[in-house]
C-alpha cells in the first residue's frame, strides 16, 4: 500500500456508543472511517459531545480520545503516535 492510499474501511463491530466508552485510545477519524457508512460525521460529533459533557468520555488531545469505563492504562507512547 503506497503513503497515499488509505487503509480499507474496517466494518463497525457494534453500536457507536459502546464503541466510544469502551475503548482505551481513537481518533475522530478512526470513527469515520468505521461508522461513516451508518452515521453522518455530524452525528459522530454530537454524540461525542454529548458523551464528554457526562463524563463517559475523556479527551486527551484535539481529535484523540478515550473511553471513561475502560481499564487499560495507556501507553505514553501511543498518544503521540495517534497525533
Amino acid at each position: 500500500m503506497e503513503a497515499s492510499e488509505k487503509p480499507p474501511r474496517r466494518a463497525p463491530t457494534g453500536p457507536l456508543v459502546r464503541y466510544l466508552e469502551t475503548t482505551p485510545l481513537f481518533r475522530l477519524e478512526e470513527l469515520e472511517d468505521r461508522y461513516g457508512d451508518k452515521s453522518s460525521k455530524r452525528t459522530i460529533l454530537n454524540i461525542v459531545h454529548r458523551l464528554k459533557q457526562q463524563g463517559r468520555l475523556r479527551a486527551l488531545a484535539r481529535g484523540v480520545y478515550s473511553g471513561a469505563s475502560t481499564w487499560a492504562p495507556l501507553n505514553r507512547y501511543s498518544v503521540p503516535a495517534r497525533l
